[in-house]
């Protein structure tokens, strides 16, 4: 199979599109664009191409294998994520609960950038 990419996101003008990297620009094939990360995960499970796409949206298929890590070496830096909110203000119930959910579950899914 003559493998593409497979774009999620709104993109136009799909002709121009070239992954750059190190100072280099290579034309990519756009074999599928969608605008669901889960659309563009399953059509990578399926075999139509690769995309890029962030650790966490694809964890549970690099855990099991249906996809693999390729271009391992033009991946950005890991950034950390923030959750902003004002904390010295009282919070709603829903902002509470957010934060008191959403923390456990980025710890567990986000590696450590120090590997720890």
């Amino acid at each position: 199979m003559n493998a593409g990419w497979v774009m999620p996101g709104s993109l136009s003008g799909t002709s121009s599109k070239a992954l750059r990297a190190r100072g280099t620009r290579t034309p990519l094939k756009i074999r599928l664009m969608c605008n669901q990360i889960r659309a563009a995960s399953l059509a990578c499970v399926q075999g139509v191409g690769i995309t890029r796409l962030m650790q966490y949206q694809v964890a549970d298929e690099l855990a099991d294998g249906s996809l693999v890590r390729v271009l391992e070496a033009f991946e950005p830096a890991d950034l950390p994520i923030q959750l902003v909110y004002p904390h010295t203000l009282q919070l709603s119930p829903r902002v509470r609960a957010f934060v008191e959910w959403a923390c456990p579950q980025l710890e567990q899914l986000v590696p450590d950038p120090a590997g720890k």
